[in-house]
């Protein structure tokens, strides 16, 4: 299984879609027109490769290789150099080639009382720093006062702080940050 594949079936569980939501997927499309006999017998792989580049999941699919490759494969790809990394690797004997301390996350801000905004981004685990968030013009002229930011990560909801206004107590607490 390549890279992109992998990233591909991390899509869908990071979006709550099942192997059983792909395969309707494909076969609501073999088998939308019934009078279509070519269609019912045209191979699985042509069909899917229809379904990601014109349909997705209700128009919602991953990036075409190229673009990940671009983006989310060259962070996956970046080897991460780190104290904590060459202490594991001595530790390891030079076992350990690769730590890539990069996750992507849910950035959201909180504006005048509830009005969130989602947006994607990445996060270095070993500096809590986050970066490459995604802007977003959902609402942008419509809200004034900043309440709070956070990620969401691994099923869970971290405070995020710009770095200039993060408090030694934050630092030492774990706070994620950016710039």
């Amino acid at each position: 299984m390549t890279k992109y594949q992998k990233y591909q079936l991390q899509w869908m569980i990071d979006h709550d879609y099942s192997l059983d939501n792909l395969m309707s997927e494909l076969s609501r499309m073999q088998y939308e027109d019934p009078e279509d006999n070519f269609r019912k017998s045209e191979p699985v792989y042509e069909l899917f490769d229809e379904w990601q580049t014109d349909v997705g999941f209700g128009s919602e699919i991953w990036a075409c290789e190229e673009e990940w490759k671009e983006c989310e494969g060259r962070i996956e790809n970046e080897p991460a150099v780190t104290d904590q990394n060459e202490k594991l690797s001595s530790v390891w004997g030079g076992v350990l080639t690769k730590v890539t301390p990069y996750k992507k996350a849910q950035f959201t801000s909180v504006w005048d009382g509830g009005v969130e905004i989602a947006t994607g981004c990445t996060v270095d685990l070993s500096t809590h720093r986050v970066f490459d968030i995604e802007m977003s013009a959902d609402a942008a002229d419509e809200v004034n006062i900043l309440d709070r930011e956070y990620i969401f990560m691994d099923g869970k909801t971290y405070p995020v702080v710009r770095k200039d206004e993060l408090t030694p107590e934050q630092e030492a607490a774990g706070f994620f940050w950016y710039e």
